[in-house]
């Protein structure tokens, strides 16, 4: 996962909550990087899985936005 991000594990429900930024309006976490602000949870998608297809959305099983568990996420 992402060096920088700082997140804890919900022993419950397993997500990967990040503790490092804070959500924006809609309840998402968005990180700067050189390439230019970007979603946590699609960086980590990428991160673990590859390039997401254009036109593609990155969706939490878990319905948590917060969360980075490349478990939890899928494309659609």
């Amino acid at each position: 996962m992402p060096r920088s991000f700082d997140y804890e594990v919900d022993p419950r429900t397993q997500c990967w909550l990040i503790t490092s930024h804070e959500t924006n309006a809609n309840g998402y976490i968005s990180v700067k990087r050189i390439t230019g602000q970007h979603y946590a949870h699609r960086l980590a998608y990428s991160i673990a899985y590859g390039e997401i297809p254009k036109g593609k959305r990155v969706f939490h099983e878990c319905g948590n936005k917060r969360c980075i568990n490349p478990d939890h996420l899928y494309v659609k």
